[in-house]
């Protein structure tokens, strides 16, 4: 038999109940007497690509840094990235909102563990950001894209505060999110179709914003927009 991986996965093993050898692609039985089978199994191609060394190649690999020991995923991330890319979200937030001039800031950007920064709780077993509380806290400038890292957010709390711009489509992302929090903003342009993908939304509250267009659908008929 010619066993051939499709493109990106290589040959882990023949086997099955006929026995025999595999030589490169071709796979030999052993002299068959009666009904058997061969049984072939493939992984992710494993190439001098492999920088991290941790059995996912850079072409598949979503974490190509990861710390030497850690247990990672199929996307070759492991919870110490997924803690790093939730800090990197954090940090990106404060420049993105004049963070100099908020008026509570106490740890942020300091060494201190990004969990007990000023208004971030980390209520996850593995640690990842789960709510986001900045309310009236003099947030100017907008609200960036890279708040769509925070997988694990359930709650988004930015009222009173002097943010402008867009809301991000790339809020749709934050798929535990129960609550979000926008209100008594300078927020323009419409409601991003995008938010309707949040399954695990209860609580949306838009309002005393400049906000255009009309109200979709899925918000409406959940009740959720105050």
């Amino acid at each position: 038999f010619t066993v051939t991986p499709d493109s990106g996965y290589e040959i882990s093993n023949v086997g099955g109940t006929c026995g025999g050898t595999l030589n490169g692609n071709t796979f030999t039985t052993s002299e068959v007497t009666a009904d058997c089978a061969v049984e072939a199994a493939f992984q992710i191609e494993i190439a001098d690509t492999d920088t991290d060394g941790d059995g996912v190649a850079d072409e598949f690999d979503d974490c190509p840094n990861t710390p030497a020991g850690d247990t990672v995923g199929e996307t070759g991330c492991s919870n110490s990235d997924y803690r790093a890319r939730d800090k990197a979200t954090l940090i990106a937030l404060y420049y993105s909102t004049n963070g100099d001039g908020w008026t509570n800031k106490t740890g942020w950007l300091t060494e201190e563990d990004h969990c007990n920064w000023y208004g971030v709780n980390c209520a996850d077993a593995n640690g990842f950001v789960t709510e986001l509380s900045l309310l009236n806290n003099q947030l100017t400038g907008s609200i960036p894209a890279e708040l769509g890292n925070l997988a694990s957010l359930q709650e988004l709390d930015l009222r009173y505060n002097q943010l402008t711009g867009i809301i991000p489509a790339e809020l749709g992302n934050l798929a535990s999110l129960r609550e979000l929090y926008l209100s008594s903003n300078d927020f323009t342009g419409n409601i991003p179709a995008e938010l309707g993908n949040l399954a695990s939304l209860r609580r949306l509250d838009l309002g005393a914003n400049k906000l255009t267009g009309s109200i979709p659908i899925w918000a409406s008929e959940q009740a959720l927009l105050n």
